[in-house]
């Protein structure tokens, strides 16, 4: 910025000295720093405003870039998407034949039929078989719930002799 040598700030020194008195020295140099810290705030101040004007200029310019772009990106990808889609077409139905069949039948030549063509065939269902009998195991008989109930009494106390 300024380029001051020590010789130089001597040289102020000594003349503030004498011009100024050793008894007001003090008071000037607080005024003098006041003006300095005031001068510094005011040219802080002002290179934020600049850099904010150029942040904003620079945004907009960008988020126009940007847009551009995008708008750029999607047209192509539309455009590419539809080549392959035609692609496909081509080389899975390459007469049309396809397409045709899968169009609604109001588009065909033949009016389409919607009463049923016939009853529908019964279904024969076949007798079910117990698990036991599938399995190969014999059915337990009836009475075993009641022979285990007999087994389960206690029997009665041998006679005193």
């Amino acid at each position: 910025m300024l380029d001051v040598s020590w010789q130089e700030i001597l040289v102020v020194a000594v003349v503030a000295v004498v011009v100024i008195g050793p008894k007001d020295l003090p008071v000037a140099i607080r005024t003098v720093a006041g003006w300095v810290k005031k001068a510094r705030e005011m040219a802080g101040e002002f290179q934020r405003g600049v850099d904010e004007m150029v942040r904003e200029a620079e945004l907009s310019d960008v988020r126009k870039q940007v847009e551009q772009a995008a708008s750029g990106v999607v047209d192509d990808v539309n455009k590419m998407a539809e080549s392959a889609v035609d692609d496909v077409k081509k080389s899975v139905d390459p007469t049309g034949e396809l397409e045709r069949s899968i169009q609604s039948p109001a588009t065909f030549d033949e009016p389409a039929s919607l009463e049923p063509q016939g009853p529908p065939s019964p279904v024969e269902r076949a007798p079910i078989e117990p698990l036991q009998q599938l399995a190969g195991e014999p059915e337990p008989p009836p009475s075993a719930p009641a022979a285990a109930a007999e087994t389960a009494k206690p029997s009665p106390p041998p006679a005193a002799a």
